[in-house]
């Protein structure tokens, strides 16, 4: 957990800083959004590919390496 936690905390910095920009990312369909909410969408984005790996690994019954258990608090 002290991995997680020092990860959030990398993120913070660059997460606060983009949400003082006035810039803005074209999304297809949705006109243009603001830095931070780009940068939110694509970590939100992100996360869901870890669950798919996370349920591919698990049903193949591969074994996890001890770190990716330790990076995605999986039981051991």
């Amino acid at each position: 957990m002290a991995y997680l936690a020092r990860v959030d905390s990398d993120l913070l910095v660059p997460a606060v800083e983009a949400s003082g920009r006035t810039d803005t990312v074209a999304w297809p369909g949705e006109g243009p959004l603001p830095v931070a909410a780009h940068l939110e969408r694509m970590l939100q984005h992100e996360v869901l590919h870890q669950g798919q790996l996370i349920m591919a690994v698990s049903l193949l019954d591969f074994e996890f390496p001890p770190g990716w258990r330790l990076a995605w608090g999986l039981p051991g």
